[in-house]
């Protein structure tokens, strides 16, 4: 399969990894979709990935770790002081 910008992990460091690498074969389903192709293209080549199984997977990570970090910055969400530095 493709590789992706992001780790699987969810760490702030991008990594390159493949479907064997992670191990989640057991997961994967069999789907079928109409998807904007123009999309599908342009989402490969930003995210680098070879094809276009390995993009959705990819961009699909992507939303789950935005989620993750959107429910991180609500819990410290004013939980500091805010210095002004000019």
């Amino acid at each position: 399969m493709g590789k992706c910008l992001t780790c699987p992990s969810y760490t702030y460091t991008f990594l390159y990894y493949t479907y064997e690498e992670i191990n989640v074969k057991a997961n994967l389903k069999r789907k079928n979709y109409y998807l904007d192709q123009n999309k599908i293209l342009k989402a490969k080549r930003i995210l680098r990935t070879k094809t276009e199984t390995a993009t959705i997977d990819c961009a699909l990570d992507l939303v789950v770790f935005r989620s993750e970090i959107l429910k991180s910055l609500e819990k410290v969400a004013g939980k500091g002081e805010v210095e002004r530095i000019f």
